[in-house]
C-alpha cells in the first residue's frame, strides 16, 4: 500500500483524538471494520475513489453503510476527510492508524506460511516463542503455499526466516552453481 504524508497525518490525528477522548479501541475497532469493507468489497473501494461520484453522494454512500456499525467520532473524521477531498486517501489512513495502534499496543504481525494449516499447538508455541524472544504481543497472520513442501516461512517486520523444504533446495542449487574449481598447475 503506498503510504502519502497525508494518510500518516490523518492517521496520526484520529489516533491522538480518539486517545485523547479515550475512545481509542472504539475507534481501532471502526478502522478494522472499514478495512476489511475496502478489501472484501472492491466494488466500494472503486466507488469511494472515483472521480464521477460527488464527495456529497459519497459521504451519504459511506454513511449509510456504517451509521449503525462504527463510533460517530469516526464517520464525522470520515465525513472531514470527504469535505477535504481526500476521499482517495481513505484506505490508506485507515492502514495508518491501524499500524499506529499496533505499535502504541507493541503488537508485531507475523507472517506465517506454510504447506498446510498449522495445528493450533504449534500456533500457540510459536506464539509464546516470538513473544518471548521480541517481548510483544503477536498477532499471526497465516497463508498456506503447498509448493513450500514442508517447513515454514516466517515474516516478521523486515526480517525472513525461511525453513521450508524449498528454500533448502534452493539454497543447495546456489551453492552448487556456484564453480570452486581452480587449476592446480
Amino acid at each position: 500500500m503506498k503510504t502519502t504524508k497525508i494518510s500518516v497525518r490523518y492517521a496520526k490525528a484520529l489516533f491522538e483524538f480518539a486517545k485523547e477522548r479515550e475512545i481509542i479501541e472504539e475507534v481501532y475497532g471502526d478502522m478494522n471494520i472499514i478495512n476489511k469493507t475496502y478489501i472484501s468489497s472492491p466494488d466500494f473501494a472503486l466507488a469511494m475513489r472515483s472521480p464521477i461520484i460527488r464527495p456529497d453522494k459519497k459521504i451519504a454512500i459511506f454513511s449509510e453503510i456504517f451509521k449503525n456499525t462504527i463510533h460517530e467520532i469516526s464517520l464525522s473524521f470520515l465525513k472531514i476527510i470527504f469535505k477535504k477531498s481526500r476521499e482517495l486517501y481513505i484506505h490508506d489512513i485507515v492502514y495508518q492508524f491501524i499500524k499506529l495502534y499496533k505499535e502504541y499496543h507493541n503488537i508485531k504481525e507475523v507472517i506465517v506460511i506454510s504447506p498446510s494449516a498449522l495445528p493450533e499447538s504449534i500456533k500457540q508455541k510459536l506464539i509464546e516463542q516470538l513473544s518471548a524472544q521480541l517481548k510483544s504481543t503477536i498477532e499471526i497472520k497465516e497463508h498456506i503455499d503447498p509448493s513450500l513442501i514442508g517447513g515454514l516461512i516466517i515474516k516478521v517486520d523486515d526480517q525472513l526466516i525461511d525453513t521450508s523444504v524449498s528454500g533448502q533446495i534452493k539454497r543447495l542449487h546456489q551453492e552448487f552453481s556456484i564453480n570452486n574449481y581452480s587449476k592446480a598447475f
